[in-house]
């Protein structure tokens, strides 16, 4: 009797965090808990030397390394082989399913990017047309070709070490930049030439309409990309070429403008603290202030707040005419949140020193009144 001989079972794909699971010591930075949709930031700028047999996983893995390069490096993936020193600021291409082997001597300086199957399909269906399934991205070892890849993994790695408002609106989008990106440069689809496309129209008025209000109701809350698609009944990618083509501005660039224009209004109004206006627009929870600010620890709280309502005119006018895209730099909103945050305990440090200063001028005059005691005139 014959026996039929079945072939083995491919080994079971890993999720990302059984991935990090093999590795011999953690990430200082991870994207883990900032609850960013199909992409996953891990960075080390001292990660230590390593031999790494990795199974197979289920995203595709990018490298990015900086400044501190792999020596000695051996790598073998997927029949491709490296056997010598890493390159600064290039991208080294994992795809999902295939094992692969690391080790290098030295402690370098590191980034990890793990992509969801999920995404890419999403992006390949609806911006490129084509078959998720016929699209495969090759084994690529340290290579610096495409600048625009780099300088998106560039800006993920500043958002995920900096933050700021809006982080997880801007992640997502850079997230859906990444991965044309990868389309067009460092996969088996279609050249940009190939794939030259229509810019995609503007928004109906009654879309935009309709996503101004929401951002306008949810304006203090941590805001996706995915949710503003969602109210325009759109895809992310669509959504977000089609809103920067209506408004001139990434959506991310919009939310941070709006911020800052009710700011604007609220310190206006006079009705508020610092404090409140900052948890009112989404600045809240962005950490200590600035050491330049501590100055203003000395200065009246009226001109501090003159001072903040010129600061955020300004950051208004710079989103509105960019010398440099804000949509890769977070700096501008954590500028906004830590002014708003530092100026309310710097008035609260104010008041409090005044109420000191005339608690003691009144120590010193019941004292006088005691060593002097008033003398009765008689009439």
């Amino acid at each position: 009797m014959a026996h039929t001989i079945r072939p083995p079972k491919p080994p079971r794909r890993l999720t990302p965090d059984e991935w990090l699971a093999h590795l011999p010591s953690p990430f200082r930075h991870t994207s883990a808990a900032l609850g960013w949709q199909g992409l996953r930031v891990e960075y080390d700028p001292a990660f230590p030397g390593s031999e790494i047999d990795s199974p197979p996983v289920d995203f595709l893995w990018l490298q990015f390394t900086g400044v501190a390069v792999p020596e000695r490096a051996e790598h073998r993936c997927d029949g491709a082989r490296y056997d010598r020193d890493g390159a600064a600021h290039a991208v080294t291409v994992v795809p999902p399913g295939v094992e692969s082997r690391w080790r290098w001597r030295n402690t370098c300086d590191s980034s990890h990017y793990q992509v969801s199957p999920a995404l890419i399909a999403k992006v390949a269906a609806e911006a490129f047309d084509l078959d998720p399934a016929r699209l495969h991205f090759p084994v690529r070892y340290y290579d610096p070709s495409s600048r625009e890849v780099c300088a998106t993994l560039t800006a993920l790695e500043n958002e995920l070490l900096a933050g700021g408002p809006g982080g997880r609106l801007c992640a997502e989008s850079l997230a859906n930049v990444l991965v044309v990106q990868l389309i067009r440069h460092m996969s088996n689809g279609p050249s940009t030439r190939e794939f030259a496309r229509k810019a995609g129209g503007r928004l109906p008025r009654r879309a935009m309409r309709a996503v101004e209000d929401y951002i306008a109701a949810h304006l203090d809350q941590n805001l996706a990309l995915a949710d503003l698609a969602a109210v325009a009944h759109l895809s992310e990618f669509h959504f977000a070429r089609q809103f920067k083509q209506t408004t001139g501005l990434s959506p991310h660039q919009f939310v941070i403008h709006q911020r800052v224009e009710r700011a604007k209004r609220l310190i206006a109004a006079r009705q508020l603290s610092i404090a409140q206006i900052a948890a009112e627009v989404g600045f809240s929870d962005q950490g200590p202030p600035q050491p330049p600010l501590q100055a203003a620890r000395r200065r009246h709280p009226e001109s501090i707040r003159i001072n903040v309502s010129k600061n955020l005119r300004n950051v208004s006018k710079n989103l509105r005419y960019p010398r440099r895209s804000v949509f890769y730099s977070p700096d501008v909103g954590i500028a906004v949140s830590r002014c708003l945050v530092g100026i309310a305990s710097h008035r609260r440090t104010h008041e409090e020193r005044a109420r000191g200063s005339r608690g003691r001028a009144w120590k010193r005059r019941r004292a006088g009144d005691e060593g002097h005691p008033r003398q009765s005139h008689e009439h």
